[in-house]
């Protein structure tokens, strides 16, 4: 479980119930003359941090102020006072509803540094990357299709040598090659056409994952996917640092004072889950 940390013995402490539509959130705020760290979530469990440095901080000598960090974005039904938080739908209003709160309330910072450890949930149960998947699919992440995302300087140089190499291998690996990895889902021949007529991954896999819909291709995927890259990618996009550019998402929210009374509040154990779509 993800519990707000106890604060520094030199930060001042903030709470603040936020109301956002028909549900509400907690932001608690850790601040120090160096940096604010806030935490938005339910009563005991947060949901999404983020640490943002202060200009005037000796830290910016060597960390550029300008880019928060955005520490965790993940799942979890508590993390709203009503416990009642749904998977996917608030996960995203939250991080819309942070980026949104960031630039009216700290207007130096200009973009969320984090890595994507998101994934999805096939209705089967199976679990596979959700970086990697819309990567495959469409040649962008999910958070590069939806907020705009884009890979730091750094990143971006690792990950162009990777996928040249990688995409190089699409003409490599024959069709039989792949159909000896995978269950075929549809008509073989159809398949094997879609395949060889394709000069890029996505080119495949984007128009497979449309033909069987999003939940059958999630399935279809799961049991050979992370060999699939480990044998012909070798590389792991959880390691690459993305920035979501700060904007105003327009998200309509009211902040006010944070209580705890109310119905009864029994603490549950909840099995965590990172951010999932």
């Amino acid at each position: 479980m993800s519990l707000v940390p106890k604060a520094k013995s030199h930060a001042s402490i903030q709470q603040q119930k936020v109301g956002i539509g028909t549900k509400s959130l907690l932001m608690t705020s850790h601040e120090t003359s160096d940096s604010v760290t806030l935490y938005v979530g339910g009563h005991e469990l947060y949901c999404l941090n983020v640490n943002i440095i202060k200009p005037t901080s000796p830290m910016a000598r060597v960390i550029d102020p300008a880019i928060a960090n955005l520490q965790k974005i993940e799942y979890n039904q508590q993390c709203s006072l009503e416990g009642n938080f749904k998977r996917g739908l608030d996960t995203n209003i939250i991080l819309k509803f942070i980026i949104t709160y960031i630039k009216a309330s700290y207007p130096h910072v200009t973009g969320l540094l984090f890595n994507d450890a998101s994934f999805r949930t096939c209705d089967n149960g199976a679990q596979v990357s959700l970086a990697m998947m819309s990567y495959m699919t469409s040649g962008k992440t999910w958070y590069q299709n939806n907020f705009g995302a884009f890979l730091d300087a750094k990143s971006d140089s690792i990950f162009k040598k990777v996928e040249s190499e990688f995409q190089q291998k699409k003409s490599v690996v024959t069709w039989e090659i792949l159909k000896g990895m995978i269950d075929i889902p549809i008509d073989e021949e159809t398949m094997k056409e879609m395949y060889e007529s394709a000069k890029t991954w996505q080119e495949f896999f984007g128009p497979l994952k449309d033909l069987l819909g999003i939940n059958e291709f999630c399935i279809f995927i799961a049991p050979w996917f992370d060999t699939f890259i480990k044998n012909y990618m070798r590389f792991n996009m959880m390691g690459l640092l993305y920035i979501i550019p700060i904007e105003d998402y327009g998200v309509v929210y009211t902040l006010s004072e944070y209580q705890r009374g109310g119905r009864a509040y029994t603490r549950k154990r909840i099995n965590r889950h990172l951010d999932e779509r």
